[in-house]
C-alpha cells in the first residue's frame, strides 16, 4: 500500500518527536506544571491567554528548531538552544498575530452573512500562514527586523496552488483536534464535577498533542519549499 505525501510527512514527523521524546516529555511536564501553579496561586482561568501566547510559542520554537536539526543533521545541542534563543521573540509575534486572526475569525463566523464571510475569509488567510512559525525559526539568513514579515511571506508562497493549499487546510484543520477533544473531555469531567475541569481536560492534552502536530507542520513546510538534508527521520 503506498502511502500518500501527507502521510509520509506524518511518518516523519512522529519519528522526529519519537527520537526526542524525553526532551519533549520534560518540557510538556514543566509547562503543565508551570500553569498549574500559575492557576493555584493566581487563581486565572483555565483559558487564560497567557498559555496560548507565551507557553505554548515556547514549546513550539523548540520543537521547530529540533526538526531543522534533524532536516539538516544538526545533533549539537548548543546549535538547537542557540536557535531556540535566537528565534523565540519572532515566533511569539508571529503567533500573536495568528492568535489575533483566530480570534477574530470565530467571532465573525457567529454573526450574519457579511460577518460570516469575513470569518471564512480569515480562516483561508490562518490557512496561508500555517508555515509562519516555521519560516521565522529556519530562516538564517534575512535581517531580524524583517524575519516576521518574510516569514509570512514565505509561508504564503509555500501555500500557493491548490495542492499546496488543500494541504495547508488540512494542516490548520488538525489544529484544532486538541480543541475539539478537550472540549468533549471538558464535559466528561465538569459532569463528574472535577475540579479545574477546564484546565485537566485543556492544557495537559494540549502540550501532549503540540510536538506532533507542530512537527508534521515543520515537515510539510520543509516539502513544499523543497528544503533536503541529511534527515534522520527517513530512515
Amino acid at each position: 500500500m503506498t502511502l500518500s505525501p501527507l502521510a509520509k510527512l506524518a511518518a516523519r514527523a512522529f519519528a522526529s518527536v519519537a527520537r526526542h521524546a524525553l526532551l519533549y516529555a520534560a518540557l510538556v511536564a514543566a509547562i503543565v506544571a508551570l500553569y498549574a501553579v500559575i492557576i493555584a496561586r493566581w487563581h486565572a482561568p483555565a483559558a487564560d491567554p497567557f498559555l496560548a501566547f507565551t507557553l505554548e510559542p515556547m514549546l513550539d520554537v523548540v520543537i521547530v528548531a529540533v526538526c531543522i536539526g534533524d532536516l539538516r543533521g544538526e545533533r549539537s545541542a548548543r546549535a538547537l538552544w542557540s536557535r531556540v534563543l535566537d528565534r523565540a521573540w519572532a515566533l511569539l509575534l508571529v503567533n500573536l498575530a495568528g492568535r489575533f486572526i483566530d480570534i477574530f475569525a470565530f467571532a465573525s463566523l457567529r454573526g450574519g452573512i457579511i460577518d460570516i464571510t469575513t470569518g471564512i475569509f480569515l480562516l483561508v488567510v490562518l490557512a496561508v500562514l500555517v508555515y509562519a512559525p516555521v519560516a521565522v525559526v529556519i530562516d538564517d539568513t534575512t535581517p531580524w527586523w524583517a524575519l516576521v514579515g518574510r516569514a509570512f511571506g514565505a509561508s504564503i508562497g509555500a501555500t500557493l496552488g491548490a495542492p499546496r493549499f488543500a494541504r495547508a487546510l488540512t494542516l490548520l484543520a488538525l489544529q484544532f483536534i486538541p480543541l475539539l477533544l478537550g472540549a468533549a473531555l471538558q464535559a466528561l469531567l465538569a459532569s463528574h464535577h472535577v475540579a479545574h475541569a477546564a484546565f485537566w481536560a485543556n492544557v495537559p492534552l494540549g502540550m501532549i498533542l503540540e510536538p506532533p502536530l507542530m512537527a508534521l507542520v515543520a515537515f510539510a513546510y520543509f516539502d513544499a519549499a523543497g528544503m533536503t538534508g541529511d534527515d534522520a527521520c527517513s530512515e
